[in-house]
């Protein structure tokens, strides 16, 4: 799974996922964000760009590291999310959970405002 600083400030860290997020790259997307974590990452973007599905599983490894970053301090934001992942983000609420932004770069924008209240951009 790719995983780069991401060019509008390098202090971010944009995952970005190729293909389906589904029961067999849930582990893979646990041991990415586990790793980065580890390494003291605690604004990670997860960009859906080179992604159009996802599963239960990858929803709950999603859940479990965002819990994670906010209690360090940080946060996960979503990104180029397609239709079909909105629409499965807002029928299990979790469009509420995480900032959801139409590019990588107003997510990374978001973790520059206020900690209380991101400016989110819904796509």
């Amino acid at each position: 799974m790719e995983h780069r600083p991401s060019a509008h400030d390098p202090s971010v860290t944009v995952v970005v996922p190729a293909g389906r997020l589904d029961a067999l790259a849930a582990p893979d997307l646990e041991r990415t964000l586990a790793d980065l974590e580890a390494q003291g990452s605690t604004q990670i973007v997860l960009s859906f760009c080179q992604s159009s599905y996802i599963s239960s599983s990858s929803l709950r490894v999603m859940l479990m590291h965002a819990r994670k970053l906010g209690q360090s301090g940080g946060s996960l934001k979503l990104c180029c999310v397609p239709d079909k992942v909105i629409k499965v983000l807002h029928i299990v609420g979790f469009d509420a959970v995480f900032g959801v932004f139409p590019s990588e770069e107003l997510a990374v924008q978001a973790f520059l405002s206020s900690p209380t209240k991101p400016r989110e951009q819904r796509s």
